[in-house]
């Protein structure tokens, strides 16, 4: 009896042995696998920033050429108004001689009346 009792106890701390070397096993990976979480967590986050701030940078690159372009179509606005405004006092000035031309006709022609 005090035999099959020593072996029994011998087969229970046996047992301990092993359930204590796979909880520390279980810990091990536990921990592994946290780090390795992390990690993937910070490859993700810098893809993340690497993925905006190429969009940011897209997105000012577009916008500072959108600038550009509105700058460019003031400039000829500005221009075309100028050239309207320059074709209207000529004409302008085209009536006020044709209107001079007349009435000098006129004053000659009622001197000569």
């Amino acid at each position: 009896l005090v035999e099959k009792s020593a072996a029994h106890a011998r087969e229970v701390e046996s047992i301990i042995r092993r359930h204590k070397e796979n909880l520390e096993k279980l810990r091990e990976d536990k921990h592994k696998a946290i780090k390795q979480s992390e990690r993937h967590l910070e490859d993700v986050k810098a893809a993340s920033v690497a993925a905006a701030e190429a969009a940011a940078k897209k997105l000012k690159d577009s916008t500072d050429q959108h600038d550009k372009e509105i700058e460019a179509l003031k400039e000829k606005y500005d221009e075309s108004i100028a050239q309207m405004k320059s074709l209207y006092d000529a004409r302008q000035a085209e009536k006020s001689a044709a209107h001079a031309t007349e009435a000098e006709d006129m004053k000659t022609m009622h001197q000569e009346a």
